[in-house]
């Protein structure tokens, strides 16, 4: 299922749509933060004191890239809106 949702977000990404790149990209800031403090929790990589926070720091990038993302939606749906009252209004005057 996860595959999936991935897989659909690199479909309509690739077709320019700015908010699946967002979440993509929010997307991995968690794997990445994830991957990293995994391997610091296995031995893979020493640890620093930024690889024992790496799931906290790609989770907050996770957080602030959706954020972003709702902010762009929201904005281009209040467009959308007053985009109509105006087309609206531009056919009742006539």
């Amino acid at each position: 299922m996860f595959a999936a949702l991935i897989g659909g977000a690199l479909h309509v990404a690739w077709q320019g749509e700015q908010l699946a790149r967002l979440y993509l990209a929010a997307l991995g800031c968690l794997f990445a933060g994830a991957g990293a403090y995994y391997l610091t929790q296995l031995k893979v990589i020493t640890p620093g004191p930024l690889a024992l926070q790496a799931l906290n720091l790609g989770s907050a990038g996770e957080c602030l890239l959706r954020a972003l993302a709702h902010r762009i939606n929201r904005l281009k749906r209040e467009r959308d809106a007053a985009q109509q009252a105006l087309i609206a209004a531009l056919r009742e005057s006539e």
